[in-house]
């Protein structure tokens, strides 16, 4: 039976992505959640740029930034139970991953 293709990824090549992606989802979300306290602060008039309400706004920008935070823990999860010394990791996995937009970014 055919499986498809395999890639072996090594313990260091996975711990180095996943903290890379733990640190891009921790900054993005930090940054969702300053910009959802500015526009609380502010009480900028989202009319004036946008045909939406403030509120719908700041809980853009709070789902934005739950949404990181998801991303992060997950990213925490899979490096927390990095054990083994190669991974064998389908095309799909390697796509659900997020590896091939960032070999993509590398290659441009």
């Amino acid at each position: 039976m055919i499986e498809g293709l395999k890639f072996e990824l090594s313990r260091i090549e996975l711990v180095a992505y996943f903290k890379k992606r733990i640190a891009f989802h921790h900054n993005r979300a930090n940054f969702y959640d300053k910009k959802a306290r500015i526009m609380a602060n502010v009480k900028v008039q989202a009319a004036s740029f946008s045909n939406r309400t403030q509120a719908d706004l700041e809980f853009g920008l709070d789902r934005t930034a739950a949404h990181h935070r998801h991303q992060k823990r997950r990213f925490q999860f899979m490096l927390d139970h990095v054990v083994d010394d190669v991974y064998q990791l389908s095309q799909g996995e390697i796509e659900a991953l997020g590896i091939m937009d960032e070999i993509k970014e590398r290659v441009e």
